[in-house]
């Protein structure tokens, strides 16, 4: 299958909008007595008085619940339990009213716990923002969304337990907290569209967005990615999921708001009059409110160059995924009816804010960045050399085996991305941190399954250390090679020179040997 660039992605509201919903206890159907019939594009009522969305519709609540909530899935404890929350408030809408508010309550308390997650550290990230990192501004906009966020869904709790209102009261309350147009654009549209730009670029004089700003701000002090990266990550992850949590307690009210707005008009009628006064009855700016929200979270629309799609790990290109098969791809192999299965990752657009934190959170870990100094992108596998497999020390005498091996040993390991002097400061890194050298590039990303035990990093190249005295009365010929490098796998190991070869000739002792030192050296290489 190849990567799909025309599909329309409607946006969430269409999808709820395009919903019959109940009046209490009761689906309002539409013809209901056929066996199936359509109540409005995508949607089918079926025999059992149920609603059913097409496979489209059901592809498009998949991909926007899981472009919302995935982030929130993989930065915290509570993320697990939020992800399918815009996919369960679809599907309660189905119901009944007294399912809507139960699946709301239940959503709203997966919420609230990460909320409390997100407050625990906002001492310690107030530290990281305003002292480290020096963003004063994006740091007071973002704390102002998530305390009016915060606030929002502190009364959506004690909404939901409220015993003495009826439970379309309950909705009509929570569909309030956004307010109507009017009231939406005083409260959440300056906040929220101020913090957008600043997401995109805290500081005015660099381009960076802010998780770039930040990976950045630490490969000054680091000298892998992989280690930058997981300096930036805590701070990466608290603003995507106070960002993603605050758009989650907003998504929660203007659901609430295309519910109530759903209801028969004699329920409607029957709303305290306080709640049904801040809730938006037009459709259309109820829909702009959401894609307001939306907006950088999903796209409605993809795009040639921007496409949302997923790659298989199998590399073929996918057009959705059924994420609750858990985010994997069932095919049939045709020619012996096998089913196998692809692991799926989703890739974003450019502009979605959580493919921005992708980029910079899993991006790759093997870039020595030397303080800043450097943007050295290597393979995450070393290449090995064993010292026995030398052709040139094979056992007989030979008046050219050091120059020999030498050659041998540094065009086999030829383009080494680091030099010795890079080399040496990662060891100087490792040292610092008690650890090996092997321990180190194993924490930034790097693959060292295939290195030996004591594998030598190579520092300077070998070169032909031979000795010879044949002229004198001793008469003695060494032939000899040596490269320096420091050992993997022992803490604090400090650059040694290793020896290759050992071919020689004592005419005095009538003596002949030629043989190698073993070892293994390796070397980074570019990627």
């Amino acid at each position: 299958m190849k990567k799909t660039n025309n599909i329309k992605t409607r946006i969430i509201s269409t999808v709820l909008s395009a919903i019959t919903v109940c009046s209490v206890g009761t689906v309002a159907l539409t013809s209901a007595s056929a066996a199936s019939n359509t109540v409005s594009a995508g949607t089918t009522i079926t025999d059992d008085y149920s609603i059913k969305l097409d496979s489209d519709l059901n592809a498009v609540k998949n991909l926007t619940s899981s472009t919302i909530f995935k982030v929130l899935e993989e930065c915290t404890d509570w993320g697990k339990f939020v992800t399918p929350a815009l996919g369960g408030l679809l599907d309660s809408f189905v119901g009944t009213e007294d399912q809507t508010a139960q699946k709301l309550d239940e959503i709203s308390d997966k919420i609230d716990k990460l909320f409390d997650r997100i407050d625990s550290l906002e001492s310690s990230m107030k530290t990281a923002f305003t002292t480290e990192l020096g963003i004063n501004s994006f740091y007071n906009k973002f704390i102002e969304f998530k305390s009016e966020t915060r606030a929002m869904q502190k009364k959506i709790d004690e909404t939901l337990v409220n015993t003495k209102l009826s439970n379309a009261d309950k909705m009509a309350k929570i569909a309030s907290l956004t307010g109507n147009y009017s009231e939406w654009r005083a409260k959440f549209e300056d906040v929220l569209g101020s913090l957008n730009e600043l997401f995109k670029q805290p500081v005015m004089t660099r381009s960076d967005n802010i998780f770039e700003l930040t990976y950045n701000h630490y490969t000054n002090t680091s000298l892998l990615s992989g280690e930058a990266i997981d300096k930036a990550k805590p701070i990466c992850d608290y603003v995507m999921s106070a960002y993603s949590a605050g758009c989650a307690t907003i998504m929660e009210s203007l659901s609430a708001q295309l519910y109530v707005n759903a209801l028969p008009e004699k329920t409607q009628a029957a709303i305290n009059k306080d709640f049904s006064a801040h809730i938006c009855r037009d459709a259309d700016d109820v829909a702009d409110e959401i894609k307001e929200v939306n907006r950088y979270l999903t796209t409605d629309e993809i795009k040639e160059g921007e496409s949302i799609y997923y790659i298989g790990s199998d590399g073929v290109h996918y057009d959705h995924a059924d994420f609750s098969l858990g985010g994997k791809y069932y095919k049939n192999k045709p020619y012996n009816g096998w089913i196998t299965t692809v692991e799926l990752k989703l890739i974003y657009p450019t502009d979605i804010f959580y493919g921005l934190y992708q980029r910079v959170t899993e991006g790759s870990r093997c870039i020595y960045v030397d303080k800043g100094n450097s943007n050295i992108v290597m393979s995450n596998k070393l290449s090995v050399l064993d010292h026995t497999k030398n052709p040139n020390a094979n056992g007989k005498w030979s008046d050219d085996a050091g120059q020999k091996t030498s050659d041998w040993f540094n065009n086999t390991l030829a383009g080494d991305a680091l030099n010795g002097d890079k080399i040496r400061a990662l060891a100087s890194d490792a040292s610092s941190k008690g650890i090996t050298l092997r321990a180190l590039l194993n924490q930034n990303g790097f693959d060292t399954s295939n290195l030996p035990q004591n594998t030598n990093l190579v520092t300077e190249g070998a070169r032909d250390d031979s000795v010879s005295s044949l002229s004198e009365l001793v008469g003695y010929n060494y032939q000899r090679s040596c490269y320096k490098g420091i050992n993997i796998d022992q803490v604090g190991a400090g650059e040694c020179t290793i020896q290759l070869i050992d071919c020689g000739v004592n005419i005095w002792k009538d003596e002949r040997w030629n043989y190698a030192y073993s070892g293994n050296a390796c070397v980074f290489k570019l990627a």
